[in-house]
């Protein structure tokens, strides 16, 4: 998507004329596939996409950076803000999306936004880059 467009906004304000015909195939269980895609620009911006009742709905900002396919984008922020209200206590661990949105929201705050010096003689390169990509994939691992 961002091959087409510089950023984020870029992509929403072109997206939202719909200048597309989505045909979603039935799944193996019989119910139609949806479509969510989740972009980001290098400014930090960004925006998810889903079809609710084949009407698109986008969610654009800086503070969309985890989805999961299920439930409704709207469900999964009131089911994360309901965790971050117990204050994170323990985290939900079952392999469902709502547990999967709230634990990968959770560490995205968690991971260190600066070199860590705990860990950044581990890091290939010893870089903050190098630092930061392998704090995200251990997000996406859990």
């Amino acid at each position: 998507m961002l091959d087409n467009f510089a950023t984020v906004a870029e992509a929403v304000d072109a997206l939202r004329q719909e200048p597309f015909a989505l045909l979603a195939p039935s799944m193996p269980n019989g119910s139609p596939a949806q479509l969510h895609l989740a972009i980001s620009d290098p400014t930090g911006d960004s925006a998810m996409f889903e079809y609710i009742g084949g009407k698109l709905i986008i969610h654009h900002g800086k503070q969309y950076r985890v989805m999961t396919n299920s439930p409704r984008y709207d469900d999964q922020l009131a089911l994360n803000a309901y965790w971050e209200g117990i204050g994170f206590t323990f985290l939900p661990g079952t392999n469902q999306a709502p547990d999967r949105f709230t634990r990968a929201s959770f560490l995205m705050n968690a991971i260190p936004k600066t070199i860590a010096p705990a860990y950044i003689e581990a890091v290939p390169g010893g870089t903050f880059g190098n630092q930061a990509v392998a704090g995200v994939l251990s997000v996406i691992r859990s």
